[in-house]
């Protein structure tokens, strides 16, 4: 970790709520959904964590107050790209741990007065509605130039409205079903990556077994041939649908890698093989 940085309340971020941020988002009272045991158990002792047969993680180890150390089951390759079970998220101890876990979601300290250490700070919350920041003295790289910003949330419905009349300076997750209807507006650049992600369908087959943590599959599912499934993918011109819905701005996946990730993305791979 950076020896210059702080939490916008000038503590020091250290080792300490590197792992406290992980015991939390792994804890058996967490509220997180995005917690995975099939992917973050890959540290050793995060499932012992979980199932609450241990009161720390002996995986995670605190070298000294700049590092921290993870011991892993196997190494495996989207380390790289930020996944094989680590999770990247410091929480301050000293300014939550006496809150339990369970109720941690719901605390003022992180509904009204959340703490980070980016370059920015939060100084009011409405609820559902816009959140209000000011630049953050302690930041590592220095006050930004910005003394304040105001983020604000509105129904995707009014936004090519706003853009018509200019009343945002920035406009983030614009709809590309409606891109037709703010793409001439005035006085914006418009700037696209690729998402990161993909939608699918999907099909129930079986049951979940808990305890074995996998589907049992019923042969007498409605859709239990595989042909039958393929046929369905077939049937869908994904293409089609993205250059009639969403104005050319989605398209047919060839993969489960998806284009953001250049260097294992394949174009030429091709989709529903039989």
């Amino acid at each position: 970790m950076r020896d210059n940085l702080k939490w916008s309340h000038c503590e020091p971020v250290t080792a300490d709520d590197v792992i406290f941020g992980y015991e939390v988002y792994a804890s058996p009272d967490s509220q997180s959904l995005h917690f995975d045991l099939e992917e973050n158990g890959n540290v050793e002792c995060v499932e012992e964590f979980h199932n609450g047969e241990a009161d720390h993680i002996p995986g995670i180890e605190k070298v000294d107050d700049h590092t921290v150390k993870y011991h892993l089951k196997e190494i495996i390759p989207d380390l790289k790209y930020g996944g094989g079970g680590l999770h990247h998220e410091a929480l301050p101890k000293h300014d939550l741990e006496d809150i339990p876990v369970e109720e941690l979601s719901s605390s003022p300290q992180l509904r009204q007065h959340p703490i980070g250490f980016g370059a920015f700070r939060v100084t009011q919350i409405v609820d559902g509605e816009s959140v209000e920041y000011e630049a953050n003295e302690y930041y590592y790289d220095g006050k930004p130039k910005i003394d304040k910003i105001q983020l604000t949330r509105i129904p995707s419905a009014n936004i090519a409205s706003a853009l018509k009349n200019q009343q945002y300076d920035v406009v983030l997750g614009m709809p590309n079903s409606s891109y037709e209807d703010y793409k001439d507006a005035a006085g914006y650049d418009f700037l696209t990556v690729p998402v990161m992600a993909y939608s699918f369908m999907d099909f129930k087959l079986g049951k979940w077994n808990d305890e074995k943590r996998v589907v049992e599959p019923d042969p007498n599912a409605k859709m239990a041939d595989p042909k039958l499934r393929q046929a369905m993918g077939y049937a869908v011109d994904n293409d089609a649908v993205g250059e009639r819905f969403y104005h050319g701005l989605s398209w047919n996946a060839n993969s489960i890698v998806v284009p953001g990730f250049e260097d294992l993305h394949d174009d030429q791979q091709k989709g529903f093989l039989l």
